[in-house]
């Protein structure tokens, strides 16, 4: 495998390194003191976007939700005369980053087989460490390129809708059944991990326990790439 010098930068996030330094920082308090006291503020935001805004919003929805294709839409722009005035995909999306303030970070991945990510330890890299496939093309850029969506802005943007934020407090405000099996939360083994500490890479962390962080449920899940027989070949967080 061949080395490069750091041509290209691709941070690496802090949770693809060590999940304890998230769980740390985002405690309940940050996360819900004073995304809360928004909240009525929050919910007039339709009423302050410009008709710009919510025209790039409608347009990007109605794509997202039926799964609009590139080549659809740009066709669709020049059938309908209503719509000659609709900025082109490229501007709505660029348009939509703006707006929810969520820009992605840049990763090659192996352009094959999805073997890997190259970041981490195989930061720097032209090949694959797996299969040796070359990961830059002759002009030194990546092949191909993964996209992370940092998770502080997006479970920032989470809780800043109102809708959204009542929802993640179900397990908060949730009441457990007497003598019955409601739901996972009423389970006894579920009410034993909340008394016990939480740990992380084998240390008790400065979270007592899940009754701390009882407001907010996160999965962390590392990136998988895998090769589908579908055709996808890398299989991302979602």
């Amino acid at each position: 495998m061949e080395e490069i010098e750091a041509e290209h930068t691709y941070i690496v996030p802090a949770a693809l390194q060590d999940p304890s330094v998230i769980i740390q920082e985002l405690t309940p308090e940050e996360l819900l003191g004073e995304v809360y006291q928004e909240t009525e503020e929050a919910r007039d935001i339709p009423n302050r976007l410009a008709p710009s805004d919510l025209h790039s919003i409608r347009a990007h929805n109605l794509r997202t939700c039926v799964d609009l294709g590139t080549k659809v839409f740009k066709k669709m722009r020049r059938a309908f005369p209503s719509l000659q005035n609709l900025a082109t995909l490229h501007k709505i999306q660029t348009h939509i980053a703006q707006l929810s303030g969520i820009q992605p970070e840049l990763y090659p991945p192996c352009p094959d087989k999805g073997c890997c990510l190259l970041a981490g330890v195989y930061e720097g890299l032209r090949d694959c460490p797996y299969c040796d496939a070359p990961v830059y093309d002759s002009k030194g850029k990546p092949r191909e390129v993964f996209e992370y969506f940092p998770i502080t802005p997006r479970l920032d943007a989470m809780f800043r809708d109102p809708k959204t934020a009542e929802q993640l407090l179900y397990r908060a405000q949730y009441e457990p059944t007497a003598n019955a099996i409601e739901d996972i939360f009423d389970s006894l083994y579920y009410r034993k991990l909340k008394s016990r500490p939480v740990t992380v890479n084998e240390q008790i962390s400065p979270i007592a326990s899940l009754t701390r962080i009882q407001m907010l449920h996160l999965v962390w899940t590392q990136t998988v790439f895998v090769h589908s027989r579908t055709g996808r070949k890398r299989a991302g967080p979602s």
